[in-house]
């Protein structure tokens, strides 16, 4: 006679079927409960409850017979290690029991043999496969949901299986003043996983597996943070006409100082031309006086195009050799000519801009700056500059292999979109892509798992801790995620490990 029925016969025999409910009752607003002490005498009434509490009551009553099932929940919690170095295993193990007694009836020979394949890690095979399985597949493709994996164990258990199993994932606990991600708890109870040592969880064949949810952060080191000044010291050591905004200020400056040298000769002349009653050119070289004013006023909007047009409008204005002795002729000349090599000097120095410590810049900030925008790096230096993304201390070789990879995916023009482009969408996909792949690498994670925690759907990203080998890959799986995944550019004190990432659907 078999000791008990596999859990796999359990399951195919009752899969998708209800627990037996308790009998129905019609609802009443209150329920007497009596006791009857080994049959001696006349029950006792203990009081009167209202519908709701007496279920609840009914459940954990039933719970904790002799034939209770509680210590099989313990023991499933102790199988996946949830009171190894806990000490508050005991709340932990009581809130579980809370949880299921508020919302699901019980079949207690199912949560038996549910202990028994939990111990023995020889079944429940349904999560690893399907997070197995799925890592294979790229995009909307590979997304899978980890309530429908779940749904035929738990079920075979519980009741309202559904509620019971958000509760469970969302239940929010720590472990020596370390929080659980969301899910883990959930993910153990029902599969061969266990708490990982480094991951999260551990599985007999994948080994440690990563779990994130919305927002999740792939990082453990804040190297990629400290790009908020060390990309503005890489570009101005590299880059060959990169401002600071003290520099900035300081093009302004011989601006004004050019534009006042310009001034004094036009002024002269229209002087000289009243004082010899001609006043036919008042009209031109009024305008042109208007049109270096202008250009002043509008010195933050100014670009090249439109200092162009204004030094064309000056020079129609100025232009008359017949009325000009050759003396101020040249004078003007010569101080136009400075006075537009100071405009174009300011204009690539507002637009060659480097966010500095000095300007208190957010990292986002920072890295917009740094990598949106055309500095004169040659496309070596802009890909060394990139390493700077990467949020994990790596080895020479293996920040060789990011280089290496690096150069595969930006191919063609990607380089120019990024810079002249403002191409945003490309530096997230990148900064996105290091951040997963050294996250992986540094951990030897096989396998990382982004959850939502609102549909249970996820996603997982499979490594092979080659990262010539894996940022191409994973940089092409978030691109045909597309909307599905959320990038943010968000590091800062706080929040400094790696950029926060969510499965949106």
């Amino acid at each position: 006679m078999k000791k008990y029925i596999p859990l796999d016969e359990v399951y195919s025999a009752i899969a998708y079927k209800p627990v037996p409910k308790v009998p129905r009752r019609a609802i009443r607003e209150n329920v007497a409960i009596f006791a009857d002490v080994d049959g001696i005498g006349d029950p006792e009434k203990i009081g009167t409850v209202d519908d709701a509490y007496f279920k609840v009551l009914k459940r954990q009553i039933s719970s904790k017979g002799t034939d209770g099932w509680t210590k099989d929940v313990d023991t499933i919690l102790r199988a996946s290690k949830w009171d190894q170095s806990n000490k508050e295993y005991k709340d932990l193990l009581e809130t579980v029991i809370h949880i299921i007694h508020n919302k699901s009836d019980t079949d207690g020979e199912a949560v038996s043999i549910l202990a028994q394949e939990k111990v023995a890690r020889l079944g429940l095979p349904g999560l690893e496969n399907a997070i197995q399985e799925n890592g294979s597949q790229i995009g909307e493709a590979g997304i899978w949901n980890l309530g429908a994996v779940l749904a035929p164990v738990v079920g075979a258990c519980f009741s309202n299986v559904e509620e019971l199993m958000h509760s469970l994932y969302n239940y929010s606990f720590k472990i020596n003043n370390v929080g659980v991600g969301k899910g883990e708890l959930l993910m153990t109870m029902f599969s061969n996983g266990i708490k990982g040592e480094s991951g999260d969880l551990d599985f007999p064949s994948l080994g440690e597996v990563e779990l994130k949810g919305l927002d999740g952060r792939p990082g453990s080191q804040d190297r990629a943070f400290q790009a908020r000044t060390k990309l503005p010291e890489f570009l101005l050591d590299k880059g060959k006409s990169i401002h600071t905004g003290q520099g900035i200020q300081s093009a302004h400056k011989k601006v004004i100082g050019a534009r006042e040298k310009l001034l004094t000769p036009i002024k002269k002349l229209i002087d000289k031309l009243h004082n010899q009653d001609i006043d036919q050119f008042d009209n031109q070289l009024e305008g042109a006086i208007e049109s270096i004013g202008a250009i002043s006023d509008t010195r933050n909007d100014m670009h090249q195009e439109s200092l162009m047009r204004f030094v064309s409008k000056i020079q129609n204005d100025l232009y008359d050799p017949k009325r000009y002795d050759k003396r101020t002729a040249t004078s003007i000349e010569n101080h136009l000519n400075k006075y537009v090599d100071a405009l174009q000097t300011y204009i690539d120095a507002k637009d060659n801009r480097v966010l500095t410590k000095k300007d208190n810049p957010t990292w986002n900030q920072v890295v917009q700056n740094g990598y949106l925008n055309d500095y004169g790096l040659s496309r070596d230096e802009y890909i060394d500059s990139l390493t700077l993304m990467v949020n994990h201390d790596l080895s020479d070789n293996s920040m060789n292999d990011v280089k290496i990879a690096l150069n595969s995916i930006l191919q063609d023009d990607a380089i120019d979109k990024l810079m002249f482009d403002n191409d945003q969408n490309t530096l997230k996909k990148i900064i996105a892509t290091l951040h997963l792949t050294t996250y992986a690498q540094h951990h030897q994670f096989k396998y990382l798992v982004y959850m939502n925690d609102k549909t249970l759907n996820c996603y997982t990203f499979q490594f092979t801790n080659n990262l010539v080998e894996d940022i191409p890959s994973i940089f092409e799986e978030i691109g045909a995620l597309g909307s599905k995944l959320g990038i943010s550019l968000g590091l800062d004190d706080q929040m400094s490990k790696g950029i926060p990432l969510s499965l949106k659907a």
